[in-house]
């Protein structure tokens, strides 16, 4: 899969690249197929591990502050930052690990 986007990202640098393209059509269809090279799996979801980590964090942070409310999920540290309360951290820890399961069994990391 990797090697489709590649191809489909060569594609779009070539075409951006130039002016007045004089294959336009042509470029526009191998395009095409590409994209349905990569659409053939519904449910591909293409995440990079920093991505899947973001995306996990801010989907478990939102199911917190639903939970238990905002104003218990944070507090102000020492140091003067805004964290997690023991129980919002507690509660984060266990819809994190649910929520990169999941995202894990119907996504394929991208190299």
């Amino acid at each position: 899969m990797k090697e489709v986007i590649d191809e489909l990202d060569a594609e779009v640098q070539s075409a951006l690249d130039e002016t007045e393209p004089h294959d336009y059509y042509e470029r526009l269809v191998r395009m095409e197929a590409l994209v349905k090279k990569l659409n053939t799996n519904e449910k591909t979801i293409l995440l990079t591990d920093p991505k899947r980590i973001h995306l996990s964090c801010d989907i478990a942070t939102e199911i917190v502050e639903n939970r238990i409310g905002v104003h218990l999920t944070w507090q102000t540290s020492e140091e003067g930052s805004e964290v997690f309360t023991e129980e919002a951290q507690d509660l984060f820890n266990e819809i994190y690990g649910i929520v990169q399961n999941a995202l894990e069994q119907h996504a394929t990391p991208t190299q």
